[in-house]
């Protein structure tokens, strides 16, 4: 059976009920809005850790560049409007540099291999955004 997307809707509209659609409908304004009041509130510092062990806080509100020796090489924080990333130049899957800009309370960036992670901290307290936590 070959059809077009086009076809394809036209015929789940014709075999949907009102009742149906409503639901769709309903269904789609509860996710969007889960999805609008989960928002976690920006950020005040960038807490950064080298070994699991806090060195030091650096507010999101001014730029700034910090370059820390990690295990395989150096690893850069840059902080600029009002989020923080990390750049490692040595790891091999880059995991800390893909992660982006972050800027929301607990938030979190790290390079494992290096041993450099950076947290957001300060603002109101937000749903994590990671789903496990290993040891």
């Amino acid at each position: 059976m070959t059809t077009s997307s086009g076809t394809l809707l036209a015929f789940l509209i014709s075999r949907s009920t009102v009742a149906d659609r409503l639901w769709i409908v309903f269904s789609a304004m509860i996710i969007l809005a889960s999805l609008w009041f989960t928002g976690s509130e920006p950020g005040e510092e960038v807490v950064i850790f080298r070994n699991a062990q806090r060195i030091e806080a650096l507010p999101l509100d001014q730029p700034a560049k910090r370059s820390l020796p990690g295990r395989l090489g150096p690893v850069e924080i840059e902080i600029r409007d009002g989020a923080a990333r990390l750049r490692e130049f040595e790891s091999a899957r880059m995991i800390g540099t893909r992660t982006g800009w972050i800027s929301a309370t607990g938030e979190i960036a790290a390079c494992v291999p290096c041993g450099i992670m950076i947290r957001i901290s300060g603002g109101a307290p937000s749903t994590p955004t990671y789903d496990a936590v290993a040891r």
